[in-house]
């Protein structure tokens, strides 16, 4: 691992970039201090990020090294890596309609630029431990899929899709479909 071959005497602190994946399950707000474990809507993703903050924390704390740990919502902009927001533009683009899933989940975003700035603050300013970090607007799906077509400047189509009856939303859809949200008043806290 990246943080074993580190020079120990010269590293002043480790930020590793985990995720909101690492809790179980929950309809209301996560904190850091959440319990942690399998989520059956993220499976080995977020179980494999949880055994990296462990390990981390572990290692910082027998080196005495400051050590941060992020845990993101989902993340969008420029540079996103998955087949997301560019899947609802494109469809709204052509007029296709935009299948969601029929429920009352709530969710939250973080622009990947403000995630940035986070990183850099939490870089140059004496931060330690684990926090979490989205924006707190709440949205639902049908809240998302209108702020697209607003960007794209044209109407969305939107069809719900009763998930009950053995579709998972996984298969039609480019998030998970559960609450997730994640309390932030850890990183308020730190004037951030």
């Amino acid at each position: 691992l990246l943080y074993d071959v580190l020079n120990k005497d010269r590293l002043k602190k480790y930020i590793l970039c985990s995720t909101g994946a690492v809790y179980l399950s929950s309809d209301t707000y996560l904190f850091e201090e959440s319990p942690c474990g399998y989520n059956e809507n993220w499976g080995d993703y977020g179980t494999d990020k949880l055994l990296a903050e462990k390990y981390l924390l572990e290692k910082a704390t027998d080196d005495n090294i400051s050590a941060v740990i992020l845990r993101p919502s989902y993340i969008y902009g420029a540079g996103n890596n998955l087949y997301r927001e560019a899947y609802f533009f494109e469809r709204i683009e052509k007029g296709e309609i935009v299948p969601i899933p029929k429920s009352d989940s709530l969710v939250q975003f973080i622009y990947i630029s403000d995630l940035l700035n986070i990183f850099n603050e939490v870089l140059i300013k004496s931060f330690n431990g684990v926090y979490n970090v989205t924006n707190s607007e709440e949205v639902n799906w049908k809240m998302l899929l209108d702020c697209a077509a607003k960007a794209v400047g044209r109407p969305v189509r939107i069809k719900e899709v009763d998930c009950r009856i053995g579709i998972k939303a996984r298969e039609f859809f480019p998030f998970r479909d559960y609450t997730y949200l994640l309390a932030t008043n850890k990183l308020e806290r730190n004037d951030l």
